[in-house]
């Protein structure tokens, strides 16, 4: 199976993009949608998820390269949408800092 190579935010953009087309009313079928699979699956971990997170006392900034799904749709008709499903690991975030990484996997947060 051939891997295609594509950066997270694309990805996110043609979701949101989906996800607004669906809530407008489009007839489009996301199970019977015929187009590309893209799997979210780099062994070598080169796939990142970042975040901030702003607070009135710190802001935090973290990323995780424990990514892994697949998006579909057609590149010859972007407008259509797609569907799909990206998981990110928790457990997998990093923020620089070993002691908040633990509080952030802790109960109250993640």
């Amino acid at each position: 199976m051939k891997t295609l190579r594509i950066p997270i935010l694309v990805v996110m953009a043609l979701l949101i993009t989906s996800s607004l087309a669906f809530a407008q009313g489009n007839p489009c079928n996301p199970c019977a949608m015929k187009g590309k699979t893209f799997h979210l699956d780099d062994p070598m971990g080169r796939n990142t998820v970042t975040f901030k997170s702003e607070a009135p006392l710190e802001d935090i900034i973290g990323s995780s390269n424990k990514v892994s799904g697949y998006l579909n749709f057609d590149p010859k008709n972007p407008t259509r949408g797609g569907h799909g499903k990206i998981t990110v690991s928790a457990t997998a975030f990093n923020t620089g800092i070993p002691l908040r990484n633990e509080h952030l996997r802790s109960e109250p947060w993640l």
